[in-house]
């Protein structure tokens, strides 16, 4: 039997009535995709490196059926009152929940109303892994009269399913996004003006989409590849059923969650997903005083004063909404299975991650702490270090070291190098024991327990742990931001954080001691994507941060405001041409081809606070943001032109 997703492979192009982005061949033969986070799951990434850089057999492929499906959600979503509609009955129990949808055969997918055709009612219930076809009044209608009559083949068992699949955030997050461009695209179909950017983006997310519902329509493909399993068994079109009357009537085929018309489904139960709820104006903070404090995880909690000195203390900015939406995520699911505690912020630089992840301590009334990479970053930065209680004012000599430490043979321990390329056998060689999926963390740590161990002199030059504020964040439940990650040139260090960042919640320490999370503790990953020696992330390590936002800079007015507080310099200050000349030296840069600079939103404040001292936006400008974008003197050259004519 074939899986919902691949039957009736072969497309014929074009299909009648798809938007024009959903025709390009490309998409149906896997020329399109690649494997990036533009356009291929988590699931499909991770098996592409699991399996040496080879792609998933017949994933990230467009099919006419789920082209149609997705097209007709579209439409759905653009016009809730276009005709059909779909739902979701999200209980408790996943034997127990149903997918609904009402489905018109028809070619119109991108007007306000579908028109004439036959409408299907489909229903799938995830306790028998079957599907129940009927006709607009729920009386069942058999398959092979459909196939034949109507030439119908996936298309409406996917769109059945539509509501399960946007329960997935990947595929939530996704689909919204494409949404956007979609509704961009038809509003300028009948124009020469569609913006190519909007079409090439709206073909990544369609085919991300189609690569999601492959893999969470192929359970066993996952199963067997040691992912999570988070799908159904493979729902297949030959188990499909008639409808009856009986079974359209139960409170299983009312979902708790529908979209447009669903009729012969019971939707008074359900929650219309077509109606925005947008929270009250009042509740929104508008300054970092109405932010501060108001999403608390635990309202009983009562700090130290260590930890009230580090608290973020409110200032005169304007928080962004990506705070506010990150810690009401934060809130909100701290009663669910997967509280959200891990956070990825992606953008350029001056774009406010730093300042975002400071918003959210401050929303959270947690303590905020840091800790910045580099190239050189060892696990150990990260977990913290062992230290000598007395420090020597002279190194010691290996002859000296090797007296101090009798036991600890230096020129038998495995070098660095060693402990790097296989810690397992690097481990066995400082213990005597064997560990499997030992790591560099715990051979570090078993060297220091033999040297501290084998010290004859413990009162006077002993070792104590020093721990790093990664680790006093874990430890007593605070945020922590983990500044440019991805600039750590050993891929396997950010590997060592993958138990605090998972189910597992714990970490073993230098000293041996394993500490679990508090549950209050969050970590926020804040990294560059246009920086010189920035690197990908490991998927590992990538898909176990459960929120991953992209920052984007801010309209002028929002980085006036904040360049004003950082500097606080006087309204006479012209801020607002110093932007335009930012815009403008941004676009020179582009122009030129040149990247060997650097000017974001901190250029611009060592620009205001120089001009403060010296009364001159030129002289200022010569010591700040001309130098800081290029090195070339043609481009200096112009950028200075540039500034001129503007300031």
């Amino acid at each position: 039997m074939d899986c919902i997703f691949h039957f009736h492979r072969n497309t014929s192009l074009p299909i009648n009535g798809l938007v024009d982005f959903l025709n390009d061949r490309d998409l149906y033969t896997g020329n399109y995709g690649s494997c990036n986070d533009e356009t291929a799951s988590i699931a499909r990434r991770s098996l592409y490196h699991m399996n040496s850089n080879t792609m998933p057999k017949n994933s990230g492929m467009m099919t006419a059926g789920f082209a149609k499906a997705l097209n007709r959600a579209l439409q759905v979503h653009t016009w809730p009152m276009c005709g059909d509609g779909y739902g979701y009955n999200n209980t408790a129990d996943i034997d127990n929940q149903t997918c609904v949808a009402a489905y018109t055969v028809s070619s119109t997918y991108n007007s306000q109303k579908i028109g004439f055709g036959t409408r299907l009612s489909i229903l799938y219930k995830f306790s028998s892994n079957k599907f129940f076809l009927g006709d607009e009044k729920g009386n069942a209608k058999s398959l092979a009269d459909v196939q034949k009559t109507l030439k119908v083949y996936s298309e409406p068992f996917l769109f059945c399913m539509w509501g399960y699949y946007m329960q997935d955030k990947e595929f939530h997050d996704t689909f919204n996004k494409l949404l956007v461009f979609y509704k961009r695209i038809i509003a300028k179909a009948s124009t020469p003006s569609v913006n190519k950017n909007d079409v090439d983006a709206a073909k990544k997310c369609a085919c991300k989409l189609a690569d999601i519902a492959y893999f969470m329509s192929t359970r066993d493909k996952i199963a067997n590849s040691k992912l999570e399993s988070r799908v159904i068994p493979n729902p297949t079109i030959n188990s499909v059923g008639g409808l009856y009357d009986t079974l359209v009537a139960t409170d299983a085929a009312a979902p708790t969650a529908f979209i447009g018309n669903i009729s012969p489904f019971k939707d008074s139960r359900g929650k219309d997903m077509a109606v925005s709820e947008p929270e009250p104006e009042s509740e929104k903070p508008k300054t970092a005083a109405d932010l501060e404090k108001a999403f608390l995880l635990n309202k009983k909690r009562v700090l130290t004063d260590t930890e009230k000195a580090l608290l973020i203390i409110p200032d005169s900015h304007i928080p962004g909404v990506e705070a506010y939406s990150l810690c009401k995520h934060i809130q909100k699911s701290s009663k669910t299975p997967r509280p959200i505690r891990n956070i990825l912020l992606r953008g350029e630089a001056g774009t406010g991650k730093t300042e975002t992840a400071k918003d959210i301590a401050l929303g959270l009334g947690l303590p905020y702490v840091f800790v910045t990479c580099s190239s050189d970053t060892e696990i150990y930065d990260l977990l913290g270090q062992m230290m000598p209680n007395k420090p020597n004012e002279t190194p010691m000599s290996i002859d000296e070291y090797q007296n101090a430490y009798g036991d600890l043979d230096l020129n038998a321990l495995p070098t660095a190098t060693d402990i790097s390329n296989d810690p397992e056998m690097a481990y066995k060689a400082i213990t005597g024991k064997e560990k499997r999926d030992a790591t560099e963390a715990d051979c570090l740590a078993a060297i220091i327990q033999r040297a501290s161990a084998g010290n004859v002199n413990s009162g006077a030059n002993g070792f104590h742990y020093v721990e790093s504020p990664l680790i006093q964040a874990i430890r007593n439940g605070w945020v922590c931001e983990i500044q440019e990650p991805t600039v750590i040139a050993k891929p396997g260090v950010l590997v060592g954080l993958n138990g605090l960042l998972d189910s597992t919640s714990a970490v073993n320490l230098p000293t041996g001691e394993t500490i679990r999370r508090h549950p209050d503790a969050v970590i926020i990953a804040t990294t560059n994507i246009s920086y010189e020696g920035c690197r990908d992330m490991n998927q590992s390590v990538l898909s176990r941060f459960q929120i991953k936002m992209d920052i984007h800079a801010p309209e002028d007015t929002i980085l006036a405001e904040r360049l004003r507080s950082m500097t606080g310099c006087p309204k006479s200050v012209r801020v607002p041409q110093i932007l335009k000349a930012y815009h403008a030296v941004l676009n020179t840069l582009k122009t030129l081809y040149l990247t060997d600079g650097s000017v974001d939103l901190r250029t611009l404040a060592d620009w205001i606070s120089s001009y403060m001292i010296t009364g001159s936006y030129m002289e200022s400008a010569e010591m700040t943001i001309i130098p800081s974008a290029t090195a070339d003197e043609e481009g200096i050259n112009k950028v200075r032109e540039v500034i001129r004519k503007l300031v």
